[in-house]
C-alpha cells in the first residue's frame, strides 16, 4: 500500500516545523507542493493545520496508550503518529477523494 502525496508531504512539513525555524503556511505554499491536486493539497493543509492545531492533545493520547515516555519517541515516530490519529478524525470523503485522485495519476 502505498502513501498518498498529501500524507508524504505532510510528514515532511511536520519534520521540518518541529526541526528548523520553518513557518507551515510558507510550507504549504512553497513550489515544491505546487504539483499537487487541488484535493490533495486541501488535504495537505488540513493535515498540517489540523495537527499543529491539535498537537498537545495528540501527545497526550500517544501518552495515555504508551508505555514510553513521548521524550523516548523519535520525532519521526511522534509525526507519524500525529499524522495517523488526525487521519482518523477527518471526514472519510477527505481519504476517499485524495486516494482516488492519486491512483489516476498512476500507470497501471
Amino acid at each position: 500500500m502505498s502513501i498518498s502525496p498529501s500524507r508524504a508531504a505532510a510528514f515532511e512539513i511536520l519534520l521540518r516545523i518541529q526541526t528548523t525555524d520553518a513557518y507551515a503556511s510558507e510550507l504549504l505554499h512553497s513550489s515544491r507542493f505546487a504539483k499537487l491536486s487541488p484535493a490533495d493539497h486541501g488535504l495537505l493543509t488540513e493535515l498540517v493545520m489540523g495537527v499543529l492545531r491539535g498537537r498537545s492533545v495528540l501527545d497526550k493520547h500517544i501518552a495515555e496508550h504508551s508505555s514510553q515516555s513521548l521524550a523516548k519517541f523519535d520525532l519521526e515516530v511522534r509525526a507519524s503518529s500525529w499524522l495517523n490519529r488526525r487521519a482518523n478524525v477527518l471526514p472519510p470523503e477527505w481519504s476517499t477523494r485524495c486516494s482516488e485522485r492519486s491512483s489516476e495519476g498512476r500507470a497501471t
